[in-house]
């Protein structure tokens, strides 16, 4: 029989026992593994809306441009300012656009100025294979407005991840011959987005887009709360006409945002060259005024007109009238006679510049 003792055998059993346990390795915290203060969570979650926001762009730029394009294969860094400028480098053309509402912060789009050429000429109507070397004010209107309709429809699917209305400043382009110019936002790090960049046969470059850190946070903080569950009540359950399984009468039911694919793509047997296709738009009316002049009359003018009244336009005779297509001037003719009606022969289509800057005047 034992008196309560151990035995040299028992304790050195006990001893190898608390040997082993204070060798074996701590265990790894349950949160994620951070990459620049970002977790790999928020680093996820990021990276799924950015491609898809560069799905939603890259569509919206290939309707724009009648070419194909593709903005693929995105990376994530987190810098510094300083290591930002030191890696952009050469001419470069920069629209600055920040969010202002639902979400807030700063955001850059840095392109090379050769690739923004390419698309601005595309605008322009031309064929994007010899653009202007150096960029006017038309052209840099026409690269404001192109990014400010790509980062227009990626906001779409940034506020349905979010669940909220987002509104941003107007864009601000300009063209950067240092990266000393570059308008960084605020901060010390801040997020830089690397994706490559294609057109159809004319670019193959790097689009550069650039988030404030804060501004990113909030995207994922925003995004992580999307997803919601509730109890569905019992009186619900009790009126549906399908037999319901034994078991408890309240489920949870996992709610989150529906995601649809982007405009042309998931189609079976639609290619985007078919989507952006122009045959869609030919039965859609439009209205077509010959305007033989214009002038301007006083009140009093216009209450003595009378039968036999003489209106001077500011048209000389045979000079030749506009021809305007949703009071938007497309081209000059000259009048005809056909049978009885009278009639416009065509003599100028407006260049799409010219029309271009007849939009911006008005």
């Amino acid at each position: 029989m034992s008196d309560g003792s151990l035995s040299q055998e028992e304790i050195d059993a006990l001893l190898q026992g608390v040997d082993e346990m204070a060798t074996e390795p701590a265990a790894a915290p349950a949160a994620a593994a951070a990459t620049g203060d970002l977790t790999e969570e928020e680093r996820n979650t990021f990276m799924d809306i950015l491609r898809s926001e560069l799905s939603s762009a890259a569509n919206t730029l290939s309707t724009i441009i009648s070419k194909k394009v593709e903005i693929i294969n995105p990376t994530l860094e987190i810098k510094s300012p300083d290591k930002t400028r030191d890696d952009i480098a050469g001419e470069n053309i920069q629209v600055k656009i920040d969010c202002t509402e639902g979400i807030t912060g700063e955001t850059l789009f840095v392109l090379k100025k050769g690739d923004a050429s390419v698309i601005a000429d595309l605008m322009m109507g031309q064929d994007g294979t010899s653009p202007p070397a150096e960029l006017n004010e038309l052209y840099m209107s026409a690269i404001s407005e192109a990014v400010s309709q790509m980062f227009g429809s990626g906001l779409n699917v940034i506020s349905a991840k979010v669940n909220r209305q987002i509104k941003v400043a107007p864009p601000s382009a300009e063209v950067m011959t240092s990266s000393n110019e570059l308008m960084l936002p605020p901060g010390d790090k801040i997020v830089v987005t690397t994706s490559t960049l294609s057109i159809e046969g004319l670019v193959s470059s790097n689009l550069v887009h650039i988030f404030s850190f804060p501004l990113v946070k909030e995207i994922v903080s925003a995004a992580s709360v999307g997803t919601v569950s509730y109890t569905q009540p019992q009186a619900q359950a009790a009126v549906t006409p399908m037999a319901q399984p034994a078991g408890p009468t309240s489920t949870q039911v996992s709610v989150q945002q529906v995601q649809f694919p982007a405009l042309g793509q998931g189609v079976p047997g639609v290619s985007q060259e078919q989507v952006t296709n122009i045959s869609l738009l030919l039965d859609v009316p439009m209205q077509l005024t010959v305007e033989l002049g214009r002038t301007k009359m006083l009140v009093k003018e216009i209450l003595g007109l009378g039968e036999g009244s003489i209106i001077e336009l500011d048209k000389l005779a045979g000079e030749p009238v506009d021809l305007l297509v949703n009071n938007k001037l497309v081209a000059k003719g000259e009048v005809v006679v056909i049978d009885e009606n009278f009639g416009v022969r065509v003599t100028d289509i407006i260049n799409p510049m010219e029309r271009l800057a007849g939009l911006q005047q008005k």
